[in-house]
């Protein structure tokens, strides 16, 4: 009786074995690497502690009135509030150092014509992806504060 040697295709049954095995763990990291990048972004965006920031600055909008800032929204959708003269105090700025807030912004609702034109708005990279992250839908009788801190955070909350 004649033994045929088969040890070549065992060969290649192994290397196609491992080629469909490394094919399998390349997809897997590719998809678990999308899904912790989402989350790490995600992760930054109105967490407890800038949703409690942004409710303080909405108290003080509240008690000092935003008439004004709302006429201003007639020729931008979106206005940079950091620097606004609220008062003579110093209570505002004062407010922003100790809540370490980067930038403020007053909007409308709808920010949608904020994010197509982003560039003319001066929006960074980091907001641009925060306000694409949010609803967007027209109701005209609302406002926006979009903050975001210096530690790379971002909150938004809706003023009626």
């Amino acid at each position: 009786m004649k033994k045929i040697n088969n040890q070549g295709f065992f060969l290649i049954e192994t290397i196609a074995i491992v080629g469909i095995v490394i094919t399998i763990l390349v997809m897997l990291y590719s998809q678990i690497s999308i899904t912790q990048k989402n989350y790490q972004l995600n992760s930054k965006y109105n967490t407890s502690e800038t949703i409690h920031a942004a409710k303080t600055i909405q108290e003080y909008f509240n008690q000092e009135g935003i008439t004004s800032l709302i006429s201003d929204l007639s020729t931008n959708p979106i206005l940079d509030i950091t620097s606004y003269e609220f008062d003579t105090t110093g209570y505002y700025e004062q407010l922003i150092d100790d809540l370490d807030i980067n930038k403020i912004y007053f909007s409308v609702y709808d920010i949608s014509p904020v994010i197509n034109n982003y560039i003319t708005y001066n929006i960074d990279s980091g907001m641009l992806r925060f306000l694409r992250s949010l609803r967007v839908s027209d109701t005209s009788s609302s406002y926006r504060i979009i903050m975001s801190f210096n530690n790379g955070e971002y909150s938004s909350l809706i003023l009626n």
